[in-house]
């Protein structure tokens, strides 16, 4: 999913949504624009909505454990720094730091904010690609509905012959 340093969006998705990771966007664009139902296809629909929801699925599970890794690539490497920072103050000899200034000395670090913004890319990568799945759900429904209403239409057309 996003790639862990990039910290500008670089591809679009739909008009104003952006993910890092290009080939991801491409995935979910092609998904995006295959919510819209053809009314006038609505066999295809139904035979094609499955796979469409396993494509979307498995991009979902992907997105969520991409931001659990980039979650804990953020927390080990502000242990490390942590940790880092507590041996070299205490080496010194000279004044310890405080925790706030060793938690500020952590967040401010630019390796620590790069993997801030790779996590919080990630998350909201995720957060689209759920999003999208959730619209499958409502998709599905919807194609449900058409169908029975079609059936319906198709059964008067028939009785009124």
């Amino acid at each position: 999913m996003p790639n862990v340093g990039k910290t500008r969006a670089t591809a679009p998705i739909f008009d104003d949504v952006f993910i890092n990771d290009e080939d991801v966007t491409e995935e979910i664009t092609d998904v995006f624009h295959r919510l819209k139902i053809d009314a006038n296809n609505l066999a295809d629909e139904a035979v094609d909505h499955p796979s469409l929801f396993a494509r979307i699925a498995v991009l979902a599970e992907e997105a969520s454990s991409e931001a659990r890794f980039a979650r804990r690539r953020l927390d080990l490497a502000k242990a490390a720094l942590d940790g880092k920072i507590r041996r070299e103050s205490s080496v010194d000899g000279g004044k310890k730091p405080t925790e706030p200034q060793i938690e500020n000395m952590v967040v401010t670090d630019p390796e620590i904010t790069d993997l801030t913004e790779a996590w919080l890319d990630s998350e909201r990568c995720a957060g689209i690609v759920s999003a999208i799945r959730q619209s499958l759900t409502h998709r599905r429904e919807m194609l449900v509905e058409l169908m029975r209403d079609r059936r319906h239409e198709n059964a008067s057309y028939t009785t009124n012959e």
